[in-house]
């Protein structure tokens, strides 16, 4: 089970990973190596690095795309409007450089 937890809360973890809402995106998006980021020290890892080793590897394998998955979840609706909200997200996260979409690079 993943949760999603106030930092400041005390809250008994098995493993925890920590780092900014954007690089957290960027890995999950495949944007950013989480190799990199934990040596870079954007991201923290703590406790069992097995299950942390074994999220990494599950978010690699399922491609997941947030901006597909919620256009998906809101079904015609949202199939309709994916096509034309893209462009304006896509410049969102180029103005903000947070990988809002799968595969986006920001330069």
């Amino acid at each position: 089970m993943i949760d999603v937890v106030d930092p400041l809360a005390a809250v008994a973890w098995d493993c925890r990973i920590a780092g900014s809402f954007a690089a957290l995106l960027g890995l999950m998006h495949g944007l950013y190596d989480g190799d990199g980021l934990f040596f870079s020290r954007d991201l923290a890892v703590e406790g069992d690095v097995e299950s942390v080793l074994a999220l990494r590897n599950a978010l690699d394998d399922a491609d997941l795309d947030l901006f597909a998955e919620l256009m998906g979840a809101l079904g015609s609706p949202g199939r309709i409007a994916a096509p034309a909200l893209r462009v304006p997200v896509k410049a969102l996260a180029r103005a903000t450089g947070v990988a809002l979409l799968r595969g986006e690079e920001f330069q």
